[in-house]
This record gives C-alpha cells, structure tokens and sequence, in this order.
C-alpha cells in the first residue's frame, strides 16, 4: 500500500515537473536586437511578449500561461524604424470577446510601450492581444492563457 501511495507521488510529481518545463519551453522569448517578427509600412515589430510585468522598459518573465493570482498581466511591444509619430493598437480578447482596446502612440526612430489588463476570477480562459494600426488592419497577434 506504501509503495504504491509513492509510486502514485512520484508519477504526478513527475507529470508536473514535465508541465512547468513545457510552459517555459513554448514560452515566447523576446528575439535578440536585429530580428523583426512583422513588417507593416515603415513600421517594423521587433518584440511583442505576454509578461508579467514591465521594468525599465523590458518585459519581465515572459510567458504565454498566467496564474489568475497574478492579478495583472501585459503585453509589451518594441516598434524600429518609425519614421513619423504613429498610433498602433492593442486589442485584449478574452473568448474572441473585445475586452478593452488601447491606443498607443510611437514617436520616431524607436519606441516601445505596453498596455496591461486587471484580472479577476472570471477571466480564466483562452485570452489574446491583436496588435493593429489605426485603421483596424493587424500586424501581429499574441495568445495566451489564464488559469487557476
């Protein structure tokens, strides 16, 4: 009986081990300085992240699964090449629901910026930020999750 009560321990502890390393595998990284993830115009998208908080203008702790006792999660992005002021858009969806639509302004030559959402209990769930320029046209979407 002992046995397998540890058994059981060590394969579920296993399973979770197995978890967390995926979640930090399938996390997205920040793509080191030169690389662009999405060309729109003149603008051109060289980090978009989901993260835990924001410092000194960088992402901190990337991911793309966020406990709902986070409270708040953001999504940062980091425009080149900018060549006049811009305004670009980060759309949160929760269920391909609108939840809120915040508008950034980029000024010239480089910019990052983030915007954020407060989470309550019912926001468990499929979540995503469509990242789009003034007219509504997208240039990059983010998906993650909530969960318990």
């Amino acid at each position: 009986m002992m046995k397998s009560k540890m058994k059981t321990e060590n394969i579920t502890n296993c399973i979770k081990w197995w978890l967390i390393a995926l979640v930090f595998l399938l996390a997205p990284v920040p793509p080191a300085s030169g690389l662009v993830l999405a060309v729109h115009g003149d603008l051109q998208l060289t980090t978009a992240v989901m993260c835990e908080s924001v410092h000194n203008y960088a992402p901190i702790h990337p991911a793309v699964v966020f406990p709902i006792q986070r409270g708040r999660v953001f999504c940062f992005t980091e425009f080149a090449s900018i060549s006049s002021q811009t305004r670009v858009y980060h759309k949160w969806y929760r269920d391909d629901r609108l939840i809120t639509n915040q508008r950034l302004v980029l000024n010239p030559p480089r910019w990052s910026s983030s915007t954020s959402v407060q989470l309550r209990d019912a926001d468990k769930g499929p979540w995503r930020v469509d990242i789009t320029d003034e007219a509504g046209t997208p240039i990059y979407t983010l998906r993650f999750s909530i969960t318990d």
